[in-house]
């Protein structure tokens, strides 16, 4: 049983599958301080203990916070099919996923296609169709792909394929590289006879975003 309310947020990076730097990423802290809770014991702070709340929001806060009951939230009549869109994924237009990651970017209810619930995704912040051909033959055009922001580039899980927002170059999905140069990363697509590899400015960059996942449709 958990005794400690770092002991308690170990648990719930446990159950998700996260790491520690993916888990901090989520929740848009740094690696560090995540690391001084949960390996040097030290007391989480309010505005920590809030994003957890606010980010997962299944967890019990109480239990959280104090231990007692249980660690998910009981279901409530309020809870209806109609409610729960937060818990649900939602898919993007293209277009209106461009400059994801942006101070100013937000999205219209006319700019999602749909909500859909993927227990394997359930940490994704949205999905969106592949255009192009330039990931074949990871990924296809149709295809549809969910994806996690990255808060920091010092995040970016490097040889991933990441789904990035460029102001001058749009959506790109590409696997990305450390270049030798500081200020650029290097982008290479799957089908690199086609697509060479190519640098992309850092200062350029709006939104980064590691791809957790596809849903491919087969056609008969």
């Amino acid at each position: 049983m958990e005794t400690t309310i770092n002991e308690r947020i170990k648990r719930i990076i446990e159950i998700n599958n996260y790491s520690i730097s993916s888990f901090a990423d989520r929740i848009g802290v740094l690696q560090q301080t995540l690391n001084n809770y949960i390996n040097k014991n030290r007391e989480p702070s309010f505005d920590v203990i809030n994003k957890i709340a606010t980010t997962f929001v299944d967890i019990n806060i109480d239990w959280l916070v104090t231990g007692k009951g249980s660690m998910l939230k009981e279901a409530t009549p309020a809870l209806t099919v109609s409610d729960p869109k937060e818990k649900l994924i939602p898919l993007y237009r293209n277009e209106a996923a461009a400059g994801f990651g942006s101070a100013d970017f937000a999205i219209k209810d006319t700019d999602i296609e749909g909500y859909y619930k993927i227990k394997e995704f359930m940490n994704a912040d949205f999905m969106l169709h592949v255009r192009g051909d330039s990931m074949l033959p990871l990924y296809k055009p149709g295809d549809t792909i969910a994806v996690r922001e990255i808060k920091r580039i010092n995040f970016i899980q490097w040889g991933k394929p990441h789904l990035i927002a460029a102001r001058y170059q749009g959506l790109l999905i590409k696997r990305l590289y450390p270049s030798n140069e500081d200020d650029v990363v290097t982008a290479i697509s799957e089908n690199k006879e086609i697509y060479p590899p190519f640098n992309i400015p850092k200062e350029e960059i709006t939104g980064i975003a590691l791809v957790i996942g596809t849903v491919r449709l087969d056609n008969f």
